[in-house]
């Protein structure tokens, strides 16, 4: 089950390149910012044009804190993590189970 569950989850990598490359850029670099070894999450442009924050500026710090497991620093750096990064995880879950659906109706030869 689980070999054919991975098998699924590849093809979907494979097919959606995109996705993939920012998923996996985005794990990378909160993985290496919550462990403090570099910082290669991409600056806010909108900051660096204008001078102050967007409404999205905090978004990863505040992602860093929620898998700290401190809720309360994730609302203070910004509230939209608790909108934005469950829209993003149902994005992720339901696409991929619509293209899983999809190969298991392909027929296998």
């Amino acid at each position: 089950m689980i070999k054919k569950e991975l098998k699924y989850l590849w093809k979907y990598a494979i097919d959606n390149n995109f996705t993939t490359l920012v998923v996996v850029y985005a794990v990378i670099a909160i993985i290496l910012k919550s462990l403090s070894i570099v910082d290669i999450t991409i600056p806010c442009l909108w900051t660096k044009i204008f001078g102050f924050h967007c409404p999205g500026c905090g978004l990863t710090t505040a992602t860093i804190e929620l898998i700290h497991l401190r809720p309360v620093a994730a609302f203070e750096t910004n509230p939209l993590v608790y909108i934005v990064v469950p829209a993003i995880l149902y994005y992720v879950i339901t696409d991929y189970l619509k293209f899983r659906r999809k190969v298991a109706a392909i027929p296998q030869s």
